[in-house]
């Protein structure tokens, strides 16, 4: 092993650049440096090939494999996923080593057909040579995997969680809401953590499915949450506006989903209307006689004007 290591350490300087890269913390100006580093190494002169020969030889010598993971790969510039690339590419005949790449395959194929388009995917194919495809998440495991992270949030005064608590509103929320915006385990985790930040400085104030939901917006829905903010004024309290026309709820619509996909624009539609009463009376002509009971349930209290 200690032979090993010397030969290594004579890779020093490829190696740590490539050690930057991969954590991600390389610009540009780093990445070029990387490059140069990179063609210098894998140019075929004598002391190059003599290294390669001494490490494969203390390579061939162990008595264990080496695995070097490299997750993300789709998530680096194109620039940084070439240098990847170049460089597994370059030693990839070491004996006892292995390579796992993990990448979304379209994305990464686009990157190299970039680069270089007359071999798209068979530059992949050259570099790996087995590929295998995982399969999407279960809404199901994805939706466990959120609620984990949440529950010891959502506690009642009385020690009781909200998640286990006959709330229709809140369930229906999440259902219609949430749910359908988590598609990898990255968004249930980045949503989670978002709520764990945000969520104690209202905690008590506000109805903890309201909030997931607009957090849910946030985040996955930024053009949305943005018109909502900018919108408040018309959309909170219960009652409907004065002007209770097509007019009124086309320019609603336009401003609060016009940048909505089509596949998701009533799907959206229906979140804002459980959030915001005041939507289904423009929207449904669904009307509310008193708002004490939103008021209650911490649900869209009515506008405080100063007189």
């Amino acid at each position: 092993m200690a032979k090993l290591g010397g030969h290594i350490a004579g890779a020093g300087q490829l190696l740590g650049a490539a050690a930057g890269l991969v954590a991600g913390s390389v610009a540009e100006g780093a990445v070029n440096a990387v490059s140069s580093t990179l063609a210098n190494y894998i140019r075929t002169d004598t002391n190059t090939e003599a290294l390669q020969r001494h490490v494969a030889d203390a390579l061939r010598d162990q008595d264990k494999c080496f695995l070097f993971v490299v997750d993300d790969l789709d998530r680096l510039t194109p620039d940084e996923a070439l240098v990847v690339l170049r460089l597994i590419k370059s030693v990839d005949r070491l004996p006892n080593v292995a390579y796992l790449l993990s990448y979304d395959r379209e994305v990464t194929e686009k990157v190299v057909a970039n680069r270089y388009p007359s071999e798209g995917a068979h530059y992949l194919e050259k570099i790996v040579q087995a590929g295998f495809d995982l399969p999407e998440p279960a809404p199901m495991h994805l939706q466990k995997l959120f609620l984990e992270q949440i529950e010891p949030l959502f506690l009642k005064d009385d020690g009781e969680s909200w998640l286990d608590s006959d709330d229709t509103h809140l369930m229906n929320l999440f259902f219609e809401s949430i749910y359908p915006e988590l598609r990898t385990p990255r968004d249930a985790v980045r949503l989670a953590n978002s709520l764990t930040i945000t969520w104690g400085a209202v905690r008590g104030e506000v109805h903890p499915g309201d909030f997931a939901v607009l957090e849910a917006l946030r985040l996955f829905r930024p053009a949305v949450y943005r018109a909502v903010r900018t919108s408040k004024h018309r959309l909170v309290g219960t009652s409907g506006s004065d002007r209770q026309t097509q007019d009124l709820a086309k320019e609603l619509e336009e401003r609060l989903i016009g940048s909505v996909l089509s596949q998701d624009r009533k799907r959206i539609r229906n979140v804002l209307m459980r959030l915001f009463p005041r939507l289904q009376a423009i929207w449904s002509n669904m009307h509310y006689s008193s708002e004490e009971a939103w008021t209650r349930a911490r649900r869209c209290p009515p506008v405080r004007r100063s007189s």
